[in-house]
């Protein structure tokens, strides 16, 4: 991993420690002061599960996470408040055909846990997801086409509903 520092006169990166394990279209979120990156797939294109914990203070290391219950990759992922949200995606890599997820999973970085959520309404992979006013918001994707879909996860009422679309489909 490698980490700005804007400044006025002098911005910098840093090189820090790999992660344990390569990998490629994972999420990631920061939390706590943490990063947290989830699924993705390896280098033999096998779609994981597990997650790893990078903490620029001790100092810039990568400690395994415990894993999510679905591997998934082209997932996104998003935090609110002290949870990062692992959101859609798909089992098996290179083939998106009924393999397209719904299913959510939340990771507390404090109890190093997943657990499950709600399912979206929509299956979508290639998704973007923020979050705005205690809200997790996933638009777009793809699955079986490109969406213009937005839905939002409430994680008072625990439910998903639908936000406006958006006037372009985008993946």
């Amino acid at each position: 991993i490698e980490a700005f520092t804007p400044t006025a006169t002098n911005s910098t990166w840093a090189t820090y420690a790999y992660m344990s394990t390569p990998r490629c279209s994972f999420g990631a979120a920061a939390v706590n002061g943490r990063l947290v990156i989830a699924g993705g797939a390896d280098n033999n294109y096998i779609t994981l599960a597990s997650a790893e914990v990078f903490d620029p203070a001790s100092p810039g290391t990568w400690t395994a996470a415990a894993s999510m219950a679905t591997p998934r990759w082209n997932h996104c992922v998003a935090a609110l408040g002290t949870l990062v949200y692992s959101i859609g995606g798909c089992k098996d890599y290179g083939d998106n055909d009924g393999n397209v997820l719904n299913s959510v999973e939340a990771y507390d970085i404090t109890a190093n846990a997943w657990a499950p959520v709600a399912n979206m309404t929509t299956a979508r992979a290639d998704a973007a997801a923020s979050t705005l006013n205690e809200k997790l918001y996933v638009m777009g994707g793809n699955y079986p086409n490109i969406l213009n879909s937005v839905e939002y996860y409430d994680p008072a009422a625990k439910t998903w509903a639908a936000a406006a679309s958006m006037g372009t489909a985008r993946w």
